[in-house]
């Protein structure tokens, strides 16, 4: 049985599989207008509490059908060329992120990692960190080269400057091999406007 609104609704014996029954919809296609209908009753749906609460009981305990398969080649590749080009929004983004978080992320340990990694590894840093490459055009801002793993260094260093750390003009882009580099030079603490300068001179 299922809840749609304040209305129960129990399966009967008539609504259960019948051998040799052939149904009356058999090699009938549904016009657009009857999908659209459909799609919305079941969006309007899963909007019910009681009624998620209840898929979500029915289905505890149950075997996947997919455990222990894997898609097929041509299935992979229907599913990706599916799902090329789609952008989540900013609500939803941010939903699947409070939805995962901490104890509720299936690798959640207590809260073991370092507070400058989790800031690192935030949407805000990540963000951050796309404006700084579009700025730069993609391009190292010291060998000048494209089409390379970039990274986006902290002008004033990171852990120093909690104020800058996620401003725009506090960064440059620099590919792996020149950001290795900067940082042997100059460590990894206390970094410097001046010291970035004669970097990018030199």
């Amino acid at each position: 049985m299922f809840i749609q609104g304040d209305l129960l609704l129990t399966k009967t014996n008539k609504m259960q599989f019948q051998k040799g029954h052939i149904p009356w919809n058999k090699n009938k296609k549904r016009s657009q207008r009857v999908k659209a209908r459909i799609s919305k009753c079941v969006k309007a749906l899963w909007q019910n509490p009681k009624y998620r609460k209840h898929m979500s009981e029915a289905h505890k305990g149950k075997i996947s059908s997919m455990k222990g398969k894997n898609h097929s080649k041509e299935t992979k590749e229907k599913i990706s060329k599916k799902l090329k080009g789609r952008h989540l929004s900013e609500i939803t983004k941010r939903r699947i992120g409070e939805a995962e978080r901490k104890e509720k992320h299936w690798n959640w340990k207590g809260g073991i990692t370092p507070k400058n990694i989790e800031i690192r590894n935030s949407l805000k840093s990540k963000k951050w960190r796309n404006k700084i490459f579009v700025r730069d055009d993609w391009i190292c801002r010291k060998c000048k080269r494209r089409g390379i793993e970039l990274h986006a260094h902290h002008i004033l260093g990171f852990s120093e400057s909690s104020i800058l750390k996620f401003n725009i003009n506090n960064g440059i882009s620099l590919c792996k091999e020149c950001h290795w580099r900067f940082h042997k030079l100059y460590g990894r603490k206390n970094n410097k406007m001046k010291e970035l300068k004669d970097f990018l001179k030199s």
